[in-house]
């Protein structure tokens, strides 16, 4: 079992944790190969609207022949914008407020006002 499910090390704060998964993710898709899959699936699905009425199974194969690669353009290009749009929400999460930079100070004001 041990050699299918490797254990993260306890010791790696979570910034190192990402850094390591970001390095072994898949290579990012770049536009042009973006553009170019969505172009060629928007092809092959007219190209298989013209014959709809002809032939319906061959047609409805290019139709789905053509949606997969469409998919398979935008899909990596939404995760990598949803990926991006949580590390901008974390970063805002995470970020101190000025004048509560530790928690003793919070904790010293709370006690200034409530014990009066």
């Amino acid at each position: 079992m041990s050699q299918y499910y490797r254990m993260p090390p306890q010791n790696q704060n979570n910034d190192q944790r990402q850094t390591q998964q970001q390095n072994t993710a898949a290579p990012k898709q770049t536009m042009g190969k973006m553009i170019f899959k969505i172009a060629l699936g928007a092809i092959i699905i007219v190209v298989g609207l013209e014959d709809l009425f002809t032939d319906f199974f061959s047609s409805l194969v290019m139709i789905i022949v053509g949606a997969a690669f469409v998919a398979w353009g935008l899909i990596p290009y939404l995760e990598e914008k949803r990926r991006q749009k949580t590390e901008e929400t974390e970063k805002i999460l995470n970020a101190k407020v000025p004048g509560f930079d530790e928690e003793d100070e919070a904790e010293k004001l709370a006690k200034k006002y409530y014990d009066k």
